[in-house]
This record gives C-alpha cells, structure tokens and sequence, in this order.
C-alpha cells in the first residue's frame, strides 16, 4: 500500500476489488447521524474537522462512482450481517443460506 502524502486527498480505486469499494466508517470520525458527536472541548474546530472528513468522504464516492465503481459505506455500529446481506443485495446476488426470493432490498 502507498502511504506516501499527497497534495490532495483522492480515492484509490487500484484498492477495490471486484465490483464495489466497501467502506466501513468509524462513527466519530465520519460524522455517524446515529451516534456521532462533538468533544466538548474546542468544539469549533472538531466542527470544521468532522465536516471536512464528511466532505472527502463524498468527494472520495464521486471519484468512484465516476470511475465506475459502487461506492457502499457503512457505519462502524452496523450488524455486521446486515452490513454483509446488503453487499449482496447492492451487488445483485444472494447471501449464503438466503433464497433467492427472500432478498429484498432495504429502503
């Protein structure tokens, strides 16, 4: 893995694999609406730093679905069944042990 600054935060693509790039994002530094929340100390600038995290993030989506890639992203408290049926379902197949007309997918 290159772990090399960049000028400028940027998806990499090259580190997907198959057909989707899963994300598993920790609530507090991507701004969880379920759980997230501000440190009470210097609450200004973990604002501005939780947003900037929040906006690279969409940045990052856009890269990727312009690249062709299924940008999916899930939340650290998530089921990790849930997280893992709805890889599935988003990528058109069946999870282990489902029939195929139990997938419905989730609104």
């Amino acid at each position: 893995m290159d772990v090399r600054p960049r000028p400028r935060p940027e998806a990499r693509p090259e580190l997907a694999r198959g057909e989707g790039d899963g994300v598993l994002a920790g609530c507090f530094w991507h701004g969880c609406p379920t759980c997230g929340h501000l440190p009470e100390a210097n609450q200004a600038w973990w604002a501005a730093k939780l947003a900037g995290n929040t906006a690279r993030d969409r940045r990052a989506d856009a890269v990727l679905t312009g690249l062709g890639w299924r940008a999916l992203r899930f939340w650290e408290h998530e089921d990790p069944d849930d997280v893992a049926d709805a890889i599935y379902i988003a990528l058109g197949r069946v999870a282990p042990g489902q029939s195929p007309v139990s997938v419905v997918p989730r609104a």
